[in-house]
């Protein structure tokens, strides 16, 4: 009785191993590409703010993608959407925002700035 029960679990263990294989084998592998958007210097005249701060490091908070020839960037290190060429990665444009945004979005030709407590919309030329 014992060494049926033994058999009987290692057919278990093996006949759920092999369906297991068989599983992974069906479901679709998932797979992720990972594509250079743009390369746009640092701390150049054409490029990206960064600056030092006491307990931070202030630059880009984040990016849009504005269509396939320009990307925007938030910058909290100098309160500025700065837009660049995605071919050369240099800036072709920036302007001001108010002070400390956290995050933006790009939708029809305006940018949408988060801020703590607001939201604040801009267009392309910073009006």
């Amino acid at each position: 009785m014992r060494k049926n029960l033994v058999l009987f679990s290692m057919a278990l263990c093996f006949f759920a191993a092999v369906n297991a294989q068989q599983q992974a084998v069906m479901l679709p592998k998932k797979t992720f590409a990972v594509k250079e958007i743009c390369k746009t210097p640092w701390d150049s005249p054409k490029g990206l703010s960064y600056r030092k701060v006491a307990g931070a490091n202030l630059g880009v908070a984040s990016f849009e993608v504005m269509d396939k020839k320009q990307v925007a960037y938030l910058s909290d290190a100098v309160d500025e959407i700065i837009i660049a060429d995605k071919i050369t990665g240099h800036a072709t444009s920036k302007f001001s925002v108010a002070t400390a945004p956290r995050d933006f979005a790009y939708d029809k030709n305006n940018f949408y700035v988060l801020y703590e407590n607001s939201v604040l919309m801009y267009n392309e030329k910073g009006k």
